[in-house]
């Protein structure tokens, strides 16, 4: 089976862009004879053994448990038990997501501007704001642990990655986790690398091994020779086409996951990439109501373009849409305002029953399967659900557990970093959570929404009597 479905939020899963390579690797241990069929019957569990007999899409999930048994068996067979394997397979699964080009925040680590600050201090909070930012990949890969950045209290100049709750992440992970995570500070042209610590099974710590320097904007030539060498092998072995002309990939391997009725397109822009945006499986529904209203004469297609402007007008009325890219959310927040005055009548109501129709429509698609459990309760799985979910479709904001009722009735999810966070994305979100919620739990539930400051919203979902 391709997709773990309403499985992946309830056990802890990892996302089948991050497990190709491992998978692979399996496979050759066998084709080259290095182990036989039998001994790999022998060594896997049989969800591992399922992972190795199927194909892995990249933008399912899969169990935990089963890929760690891969892991394990790759770092003892072809690693023989050394952490500098699992940290070169890190480093290899970085570079095959950097040239992909799948995921925002690795294109934000391309793009990043840290060289432009000169100032010691300003550089080094520039660099803890954009490295929290880069970590919250880690809610598109994994469906469990939370990730922090936060100073180091022993050091100074210095940062911590911390992932809590990470009993299920096995150590060779958080080993090939560590060259994954250096891999990026070399994209982002920083001397400091990290070095991981476990001081307990739940709780995992990143270290840097130096202060943040004002030399690290020169980057270290050696290393990056060393990564464009891994590069080619990275290559050779995962199929993955080289950038041309010094230009990034287009990323392929999401498309054969788009549902068949799904506006096909093109990947994200560059410049989409280097500011807020939001994930097109968020935007393909409300494009398609505008495109039918002006089929229908509802909407006048001159008046859109005249009130939108050119770029949202373009995004609106004529460009392809692919589910797994990335949108401005500037160009989305004009065309949103624009639909609910022209189309519902200025009222907040439009926008979160537009909410509404976008989780029935990804629901009924399967596009995101962890909005299906049965699960009527108010627990860690059903709060996992709406702050995985908004990793997955926004690449700014943060999002996090706030009040939570003893009784089990209510709990509040509260975003922060929200000051580029639109109202219309607020109001859609009152009927997006709402439906989300209610699918996972099997019973209905509302949500009520507040903006106390302008970098706040809180979300209030509340069991309905």
């Amino acid at each position: 089976m391709a997709d773990f479905g309403g499985f992946a939020l309830t056990q802890p899963s990892i996302k089948g862009s991050a497990i190709t390579g491992t998978v692979e690797d399996v496979q050759k241990l066998v084709q080259k004879g290095v182990i036989s069929e039998k001994e790999l019957e022998q060594r896997l569990t049989g969800g591992a053994l399922a992972l190795v007999r199927q194909p892995i899409a990249v933008s399912s999930w899969y169990d935990m448990r089963a890929v760690a048994s891969l892991v394990e068996l790759l770092w003892d067979v072809e690693g023989h038990g050394d952490p500098t394997y699992m940290r070169r397979r890190g480093k290899e699964i970085a570079e095959h997501l950097l040239q992909a080009g799948l995921y925002a925040q690795l294109e934000f680590a391309k793009h990043n501007k840290l060289g432009q600050h000169t100032d010691g201090k300003a550089r080094f909070e520039a660099f803890g704001r954009d490295f929290r930012r880069i970590i919250t990949l880690s809610g598109s890969i994994y469906n469990f642990g939370r990730w922090s950045v936060r100073l180091d209290p022993e050091h100074e100049g210095r940062y911590l990655i911390e992932i809590h709750e990470a009993t299920d992440l096995p150590v060779p992970t958080s080993l090939a986790t560590e060259g994954f995570i250096n891999r990026v500070m070399q994209e982002i042209r920083v001397a400091a690398r990290w070095r991981m610590e476990r001081p307990r099974p739940d709780l995992v710590v990143y270290i840097m091994d130096r202060p943040l320097g004002e030399a690290d904007s020169s980057a270290d030539a050696s290393g990056m020779t060393a990564s464009l060498e891994e590069l080619r092998a990275a290559v050779r072995d995962t199929g993955v086409a080289p950038p041309r002309d010094g230009k990034r990939a287009e990323a392929t391997a999401a498309s054969p996951e788009l549902p068949k009725d799904a506006i096909k397109g093109s990947a994200i822009s560059e410049q989409s990439v280097t500011e807020n945006s939001v994930k097109g499986s968020i935007v393909v529904g409300s494009l398609e109501e505008l495109r039918a209203a002006v089929r229908s004469g509802q909407l006048r297609e001159d008046d859109v373009r005249r009130t939108l402007g050119p770029e949202a007008a373009g995004l609106a009325l004529n460009r392809d849409i692919q589910l797994a890219s990335w949108y401005p959310v500037r160009l989305y927040d004009a065309i949103l305002r624009y639909m609910t005055d022209a189309l519902g009548g200025g009222k907040t109501e439009y926008m979160v029953e537009c909410g509404r129709k976008t989780a029935r429509e990804l629901v009924k698609k399967g596009v995101y399967q962890q909005l299906k459990s049965g699960n009527a309760r108010v627990d860690p799985a059903l709060v996992r659900l709406v702050i995985s979910l908004s990793k997955g479709i926004y690449n700014f904001t943060r999002w996090e557990l706030g009040a939570f009722d003893k009784d089990k009735q209510w709990f509040e999810i509260v975003i922060s970093e929200a000051e580029d966070y639109p109202d219309t994305f607020m109001w859609r979100n009152v009927g997006f959570v709402g439906v989300s919620v209610s699918e996972h739990a099997g019973e209905p539930w509302t949500v009520h929404c507040s903006r106390p400051t302008r970098d706040r919203v809180v979300l209030r979902v509340t069991r309905s009597t």
